[in-house]
């Protein structure tokens, strides 16, 4: 038996200590189990993406070579060239063509077409005809409500001559300014 008051104060704290010392043992190897493990699937998710890390930069090497085939080098020399002279087209014929004849109605024939490619302007030359100048007057006030073309101007205009083959044919005669389809030039 404890002899002095203080061996007894020691041995009746010492459960209470010892037990807490305990828990807090416990405890402790609990987290640092815990934190072994989390660090165990970090190391081996960094060894995963290491890896992956690795093979994307061998495709990028296998890519790299077969882009520098010399057989490559002469397709992308052609399609840049193309690219370019797509990028400088100011407009498309057809596309012009297409947005005329929209402006036709059904009896009026497009005789002639002509685009001044020299002038920065885009003037169109027309030349229609139809067997009745009231189809003509709708073809000029169409063209003139469009918004792809401007400064409509009549050049000519004739009448049905009954001497010639087209006895019953009006024909106009117009230049206009073709404002419409895509960049225009500068």
């Amino acid at each position: 038996m404890p002899s002095s008051t203080r061996e007894r104060y020691a041995l009746a704290w010492i459960i209470p200590v010892g037990t807490l010392g305990l828990i807090a043992l416990v405890l402790l190897s609990v987290w640092a189990v815990k934190d072994y493990r989390a660090l165990s699937r970090a190391r081996a998710s960094l060894a995963e993406l290491r890896r992956e890390e690795a093979r994307v930069r061998a495709d990028e090497t296998a890519i790299k070579q077969e882009l520098d085939r010399p057989q490559l080098h002469e397709i992308y020399r052609y399609s840049r060239l193309i690219n370019d002279v797509i990028g400088r087209r100011d407009f498309s014929i057809l596309h012009l063509v297409d947005k005329v004849t929209q402006l036709l109605p059904e009896d009026v024939r497009l005789g002639a077409l002509e685009l001044d490619v020299e002038s920065p302007n885009r003037v169109v030359r027309l030349a229609v005809s139809s067997e009745k100048e009231e189809s003509l007057e709708k073809f000029l006030v169409n063209l003139e409500d469009s918004p792809d073309f401007a400064d409509v101007n009549i050049v000519s205009h004739g009448l049905p001559d009954e001497k010639t083959e087209d006895a019953n044919q009006a024909t106009v005669a117009c230049q206009v300014r073709y404002v419409g389809g895509g960049p225009k030039p500068q």
